[in-house]
């Protein structure tokens, strides 16, 4: 399921509406914060400072879990 059609001139298809119904039907597929913030309005708003719409990536850390030395995990 996508938020864009594949056919971004083709105006019969509104993907994000058909996204929220996806949304809504499998509501109980998805852990609780996950469905909220894929239905909150502020995280697709453009407007809203929260979205992640032209957000910058500051810092990744990648770490290893276990011991290394060891044999690893």
């Amino acid at each position: 399921m996508f938020i864009l059609t594949d056919d971004r001139d083709d105006d019969s298809r509104d993907g994000y509406a058909e996204y929220l119904e996806y949304l809504g039907a499998n509501e109980h597929r998805f852990p609780p914060g996950a469905y909220a913030l894929a239905t909150s309005g502020w995280y697709f708003g453009f407007s809203d400072r929260r979205a992640p719409h032209d957000a910058w990536l500051r810092e990744v850390s990648i770490t290893e879990a276990g011991d290394v030395a060891g044999g690893g995990v």
